[in-house]
């Protein structure tokens, strides 16, 4: 089926309107539309179509691994499917310029030599505009607006690229009547295909997500790893860097905050998440009016999902270089944002010292001293033991806290309760003594409850690793961490009991090739960043600028390597010069005055196979078509022909052109 350039122009505009990409649909559109009436056609022989081709498969290779690889997004795919009328445009645009209409779909994959394996690869003769017509569909389907209008757009293109094809025996009112009913059985159909999709597509995500991406804290419940049989295993993947001063490291940065615990589990009882306005520079969202003195930082990150949480240090009051749809935040501090993908760099604002801050959290509630029946003989104990009853909240904070340092160590190996009466817990602090920080947390979260003292258990990241290679820095996934959030004194302060030797201990059992990733991750980061400002910035808007330059250094460059005369191929060694393709040219000149004798013209911007099928001269029809197609071969296989068969081409046109001379035209 023929695609007319109608079609491709009116599936541009429709892919522009769905992306809202306007500024790449319209020059498109115009280039695709000027083209019937542009004097002049170019001669691209198959191989610079070959060309074309793998340079266009070479940019979708290189996008695709760039958004599989520096995104980490499930959804790559979907963004993939939206660029390809970009990435293909320079091949649809150098067919619909070039003098012939079809290109043999499988020499342009494979290459002469395989296709001669198929009986009829004539068959394989098709437009390209076919497949870009089905490609501008697809990708107007990835933007996903589920909209009506996407689905009528969709089957007015259709209409209209049948239009051209139907079959002129049936009337025009009976076409219309099987298009409508296809239209609505189509429609019916998409509503059952798409459940079905959504159910496979989320199974997909999910598995996706477990096997490959870091799972994002989840802001109303955290399951700890606390009571499990085994070893935790933590990633050395870089997951964000952080730019600051070296005086204000280590920091933790807090991602989410949590205030009961039950089972192993600490939840986030009845989180009430309030949407915050940005200034009026739409990109700074503030806090708190009032100005304190403070530090500031910068995390750069990727945003997997179109919604992430911020990671922030305690106390922080204002976020700059955020440019997000909204920014939520709960009551216990956790903050979301939402509208962003891809890579961002946010400003974050601290106080130099927390009692000097605004409190931004929510005061304690009794949620915030509950402790589980389960946990309170281990926990009277300790407390006994230290005798915690009635001292200073500071003075607690201190005994916990070496009682903790001296008796304890750091290990990534799981303590398990030992009978039904025990919890992990328990067996932690009376046992084992030996756990990883989400024991610490817990236990020490706990233990301040049991004398009075409010806490909330925080998850987030501790910071202190720097990399030269970056000059800034980086957090992974092995420096996810878990402290305590005590009130004391009307302000929540950071509590953390883990043994300050856990970061060393992570880091001695690091691969001695982790700088090769490092250098993986690093230069992600920086094609992250670079597509980012590309992409927000003017110079997508001039893209299409590029592409007939592209065409045009290309014919340039096919010139110049023609006037060398010489292709050399595996199979066969064949010579063409300039002289022998004026001689063919001049030789079928001669059928072309021979028709313009009888009145027959063709039109500049007209190929010559298409303007000889329309001539009808009786039985000289069929002989003319195997001079044309041997004459095309001549012109533009880039094995050209044998000398066998050249002369067999002059001989033809020879006596074609007599044939024509001595009978009338019918």
């Amino acid at each position: 089926m023929k695609i007319t350039n109608l079609a491709i122009v009116a599936a541009s505009i429709f892919w522009g309107w769905q992306m809202g990409w306007w500024v790449l649909a319209i020059p498109f559109a115009l280039l695709i539309a000027i083209a019937p009436w542009t004097p002049a056609k170019w001669d691209f022989s198959l191989r610079d179509f070959r060309w074309i081709a793998g340079f266009c498969t070479t940019i979708l290779a290189v996008i695709g691994v760039y958004l599989a690889i520096a995104g980490q997004d499930p959804y790559f795919i979907y963004k993939l499917l939206q660029w390809l009328p970009c990435i293909f445009a320079p091949l649809i645009l150098a067919q619909t310029y070039a003098s012939g209409e079809s290109i043999d779909l499988l020499i342009l994959v494979f290459g002469q030599k395989k296709t001669k394996q198929f009986e009829n690869p004539d068959r394989f003769q098709i437009p390209l505009t076919s497949l870009y017509f089905a490609l501008l569909i697809v990708a107007a389907s990835a933007a996903n607006t589920r909209s009506i209008f996407f689905y009528l757009g969709m089957f007015a293109l259709v209409a209209l690229a049948l239009w051209s094809s139907r079959a002129k025996r049936f009337s025009i009112g009976i076409w219309l009547c099987v298009l409508l009913v296809a239209g609505s059985v189509g429609f019916v159909t998409q509503i059952g295909i798409n459940n079905v999709m959504n159910a496979l597509e989320q199974y997909a995500i999910e598995w996706y997500g477990q096997q490959i991406m870091r799972k994002e804290s989840d802001p109303f419940k955290k399951d700890t790893a606390i009571g499990d049989i085994g070893q935790i295993k933590l990633s050395s993947h870089i997951l964000f860097r952080v730019a600051i001063d070296k005086q204000n490291v280590p920091i933790r940065l807090r991602e989410s905050t949590y205030n009961r615990y039950q089972a192993s589990t600490w939840l986030a009882t009845n989180p009430q998440f309030t949407s915050l306005e940005p200034n009026p520079d739409r990109i700074t969202w503030q806090f708190t009016p009032k100005d304190i003195p403070h530090s500031f930082l910068t995390i750069s990150e990727t945003s997997r999902k179109n919604k992430m949480l911020l990671k922030l240090p305690q106390g922080a009051f204002q976020i700059g270089q955020l440019p997000v749809d909204k920014l939520l935040k709960n009551q216990y501090g956790t903050t979301e944002v939402q509208g962003t993908s891809g890579s961002i760099s946010y400003q974050v604002q601290f106080p130099l010292k927390i009692e000097s801050g605004i409190e931004l959290d929510s005061s304690p509630s009794n949620d915030d001293l509950y402790v589980p029946e389960g946990e309170k003989a281990a926990l009277d104990r300790i407390v006994q033991e230290l005798a915690l009853q009635g001292e200073s909240p500071k003075e607690v904070l201190r005994r916990v806290g070496s009682f903790f340092n001296r008796n304890f160590r750091y290990s990534l190996n799981n303590s398990v309760a030992k009978d039904k009466r025990s919890t992990a817990l328990s067996t932690f602090l009376l046992n084992d003594r030996s756990g990883h920080c989400e024991y610490f947390a817990s236990a020490a979260a706990l233990l301040l409850r049991d004398v009075g003292i409010p806490t909330r258990y925080a998850v987030g990241f501790f910071v202190s690793e720097f990399s030269p290679l970056e000059n800034q820095y980086v957090v992974r996934g092995r420096d996810a961490h878990a402290w305590v959030l005590a009130y004391i004194n009307g302000t929540w302060q950071e509590f953390d009991t883990t043994p300050p030797d856990w970061t060393s201990l992570e880091k001695a059992s690091a691969s001695q090739w982790e700088f090769i990733s490092d250098l993986w991750a690093l230069l992600s980061f920086k094609l992250s960043e670079g597509w980012q400002y590309f992409t927000n910035s003017d110079l997508i808007k001039y893209w299409w600028w590029t592409i007939l330059p592209i065409l045009l250094l290309l014919r340039l460059f096919n010139r110049k390597k023609r006037i060398g005369g010489v292709k050399t191929q595996k199979r066969s060694l064949k010579v063409t010069t300039k002289q022998d393709r004026m001689l063919a040219d001049s030789d079928f000149t001669a059928i072309e005055q021979a028709l313009n004798s009888r009145g027959f013209f063709r039109n500049p911007s007209e190929s010559l196979k298409h303007w000889l099928e329309k001539i009808d001269i009786g039985s000289l029809n069929q002989e003319l078509g195997g001079v044309v197609e041997l004459y095309y071969r001549d012109r533009f296989d880039p094995l050209g022909i044998t000398p066998l068969e050249k002369e067999h081409l002059k001989v033809s046109i020879k006596n074609w052109v007599n044939s024509l001379r001595a009978r009338a035209i019918e």
